[in-house]
C-alpha cells in the first residue's frame, strides 16, 4: 500500500512541474520549497527542528535521483493498493501504473498531496478492505 508516489519516474517527476506551476526558474532548489510546505505543517515542523539537516537534505538528494520502482513493485507478485488525490502531481502516473501492473487504486477527488493524509475517512475503508482482502491483519 502506498500513497502519493511517482512508481515510474520517482520523486523527481514532480520537481519540474511544481517549480514551472509556481512561475520558478528550472534551477530553483526545489528542496527548500519541500522544507517550506512541510514546515507549514506542525507536526512536520517539530520534526524538521528536532531532525538533522543534513540527514534531510541527503534523503532529499537521493530521492530526486532515485528512479520510480514501477518494476519491482510490478514484479513483486504482493497485491498492492496505491492511492492518491486528483490535485496531486502523482496521481496520474500512480493510476497509469496501477492500471497497467493490475494493482488497485483509490483516487480522492479535490485532495492533493497532503490532502489524502487529511482526509483518512476517505482512504481508510478501502485501505481496510484492501488489508482483509489481501489476508493481512
Amino acid at each position: 500500500m502506498a500513497g502519493g508516489f511517482d512508481p515510474i519516474d520517482g520523486f523527481r517527476s514532480a520537481v519540474g512541474p511544481t517549480l514551472r506551476l509556481l512561475g520558478l526558474p528550472a534551477d530553483t532548489d526545489a528542496y527548500q520549497l519541500m522544507k517550506q510546505g512541510a514546515a507549514a505543517d506542525p507536526y512536520q515542523a517539530a520534526l524538521i527542528e528536532a531532525g538533522d539537516p543534513a540527514g534531510f537534505r541527503a534523503n532529499y538528494e537521493a530521492f530526486s535521483r532515485e528512479p520510480g520502482l514501477h518494476q519491482e513493485l510490478a514484479d513483486s507478485g504482493v497485491p498492492t493498493l496505491l492511492y492518491a488525490g486528483t490535485a496531486d502531481p502523482w496521481h496520474e502516473p500512480m493510476r497509469a501504473f496501477a492500471e497497467r501492473s493490475g494493482a488497485n487504486f483509490l483516487s480522492i477527488s479535490d485532495a492533493d498531496h497532503k490532502g489524502c493524509w487529511d482526509r483518512s475517512t476517505d482512504v481508510l475503508p478501502t485501505v481496510l478492505s484492501f488489508l482483509a482482502t489481501a489476508g493481512m491483519p
